[in-house]
């Protein structure tokens, strides 16, 4: 039987176990049924010509897999793709560093259609690139059981950020997701901060080491605002600068489910730390910021802490700011205050 999804490549055929034709035989095959695909796996890998992958024929039986720079390839990852559709043993699935691409992207999405058991899947560091964000997106939009999906250093630029943001718009099952070390710029923020504003179950969302930047921040920003469900948020290493500032210090003023916020890194400078201050100075949830390596200086420092030390409803667990010799007996005192 052929195996065919919507998107145009080469099918990939399956094992036909057609031709039962008695009970007995039907009642036989339920009992000898392989639940971790290993039989699917070896007999895919015999009709490619691939050389079964050792470290996979050990650990295929339990529930997390790690699978990790053994730089697979697409062709080599077909027959695992095959073998996980009737897998019911791996619940989280990391296939980083294996040189995946479009093709193997591909050939993984038609798995995740059929199979309901993968909870947790990493994809990172195998050129995906924008053709396969798509096929993604789409997957994140069906799942009904994918909860924590990680493509970071996939190459995904402004047009997969499209896609994404379609996704993280209608998915309803997807908690985590981190899109860390990619190309998304000014335009990729634009699109992917209405999205974030309409979602309804990410609950940490990791957009760092990106160039979101201007309009791109401020529209990031604005979605966090909205926002009713996220509360660990990574959007260190863009550039967010005093403009994106001024949005996070009005989305921290809104927003009252967010506790962890990392803005490390984003040209932040003294004026930008005093609108993020006005936002931490009325907020109740916020329990962990980071905003080191900014050029706040002093007194950026201190208006972020000031504003923690006003609010009387904050309870800062952790916080992690670039302290100078000048600020550090403010620190002291301010521990004090708040133990």
């Amino acid at each position: 039987m052929s195996w065919t999804g919507p998107y145009d490549t080469d099918s990939v055929e399956l094992k036909d176990d057609s031709g039962w034709d008695t009970d007995l035989e039907i009642e036989e095959v339920f009992e000898a049924f392989d639940h971790s695909g290993k039989t699917s796996y070896i007999d895919t890998c015999h009709r490619n010509k691939v050389v079964p992958v050792s470290y996979y024929l050990r650990h295929m039986h339990e529930t997390e897999l790690k699978l990790r720079h053994h730089q697979l390839g697409s062709h080599a990852v077909k027959p695992i793709a095959i073998s996980l559709v009737s897998n019911a043993k791996i619940l989280s699935l990391d296939l980083t560093d294996n040189s995946l691409g479009c093709r193997g992207a591909y050939l993984l999405c038609n798995m995740l259609r059929e199979n309901c058991f993968i909870t947790h899947l990493n994809l990172s560091e195998n050129h995906l690139g924008t053709s396969s964000a798509e096929m993604l997106s789409n997957i994140m939009q069906i799942t009904t059981s994918l909860t924590h999906i990680t493509l970071s250093k996939n190459e995904f630029d402004d047009t997969a950020a499209i896609f994404f943001a379609e996704a993280i718009m209608n998915t309803t099952k997807v908690e985590s997701l981190n899109l860390s070390h990619n190309r998304f710029s000014e335009m990729g923020g634009v699109a992917l901060g209405p999205a974030i504003g309409e979602n309804s179950s990410i609950k940490e969302l990791n957009l760092s080491w990106n160039s979101l930047r201007r309009k791109g921040a401020i529209a990031v920003a604005q979605g966090v605002k909205n926002n009713i469900m996220i509360k660990r948020l990574n959007i260190s290493w863009n550039g967010f600068g005093v403009d994106g500032a001024r949005e996070i210090g009005k989305a921290l003023a809104e927003n009252t489910t967010l506790e962890e916020l990392d803005m490390t890194n984003n040209r932040l400078t003294t004026e930008a730390a005093v609108l993020i201050g006005k936002g931490i100075a009325v907020n109740d949830s916020l329990q962990a910021i980071k905003l080191g390596k900014n050029p706040m200086q002093s007194a950026g420092c201190w208006a972020i802490c000031s504003a923690i030390l006003k609010n009387p409803n904050m309870v800062m667990r952790k916080w992690h700011l670039m302290i100078s010799p000048s600020t550090r007996t403010f620190m002291t005192f301010f521990k004090t205050s708040r133990t």
